[in-house]
């Protein structure tokens, strides 16, 4: 059997088959291992696919758009509509229920929940200017100004009595406090 020949096996599915298969599943959970298991393939399969088909790669980028538009529509439902978060008794387990002068008495009880990281997220991806992190480093900043005295200019002993001098400074004891 020549390399060119093409086998039918449980991780090959024909050429024409698996790829659209592939790719609907791709778009709905942008998992590429999984979209692979429901097609029928190994996901070294559409992989290789992707890097010398230019059609399917262009297909493929346009799903995992498909699939990033979804996460990003559960992120705004969870950031701004929330989300039923049941309660339970931490003691039996057993569902905590709406009181009896509440409109939904008896069913299971339960608090909207809303993700304030997901609505920060949200916010600094629509509307940047107004909501972007404002710390900065600056990288640009300029070093000092060289000292206003030159030290080449002093002779030997000049420079040993200044070194004599910075010496005696640093050593010595502060002055006496003026309130004691």
């Amino acid at each position: 059997m020549s390399d060119a020949t093409i086998v039918n096996t449980p991780t090959r599915a024909p050429e024409g088959l698996w790829k659209p298969a592939f790719l609907c599943v791709f778009a709905e959970c942008g998992n590429a291992t999984a979209a692979a298991q429901a097609a029928g393939i190994d996901a070294s399969t559409a992989y290789r696919a992707r890097q010398v088909d230019a059609d399917f790669r262009q297909q493929w980028d346009t799903a995992k758009l498909v699939a990033a538009d979804t996460l990003r529509q559960e992120a705004w439902r969870r950031a701004v509509e929330g989300g039923r978060q049941y309660k339970f008794n931490v003691k039996t387990g057993a569902p905590l229920l709406f009181p009896k002068t509440h409109p939904q008495a008896g069913q299971p009880y339960y608090e909207m929940v809303y993700s304030d990281a997901l609505l920060l997220t949200l916010l600094k991806a629509y509307a940047p200017d107004e909501f972007k992190d404002r710390s900065t480093v600056d990288v640009n900043t300029t070093a000092p100004p060289p000292p206003a005295y030159d030290l080449d200019k002093l002779t030997l002993p000049e420079k040993l009595q200044l070194l004599a001098l910075s010496r005696k400074a640093l050593t010595a004891d502060p002055a006496p406090d003026a309130t004691e």
